[in-house]
């Protein structure tokens, strides 16, 4: 997720993962049905909104701390912020 909030393409993050571009694609396509997302843009602003696109770092957002948070709205429904943390189901 951090290499699609930073602008990468697949191709770039199969080559600096050492996996295929379709090996990519599929984790894409995961992520995107995880989270509820449709496409890089609405990945890409998730991760930045979490912090997540700083060097695989995470920063859990802190309603308490940070006046100014606000969940994000993402495919229509409201993200907590262990949404994606949480792992896969089952």
């Amino acid at each position: 997720m951090s290499l699609v909030a930073q602008g990468y393409k697949n191709k770039e993050m199969a080559e600096r993962m050492f996996i295929s571009e379709r090996t990519v694609k599929n984790h894409l396509h995961n992520i995107f049905d995880k989270l509820g997302v449709s496409d890089r843009l609405e990945l890409a602003l998730y991760a930045i909104h979490r912090g997540l696109h700083l060097n695989g770092e995470t920063r859990e957002p802190n309603p308490v701390a940070d006046p100014d948070f606000a969940a994000p709205i993402v495919g229509g429904q409201c993200w907590p912020q262990t949404a994606f943390l949480a792992g896969p189901a089952g």
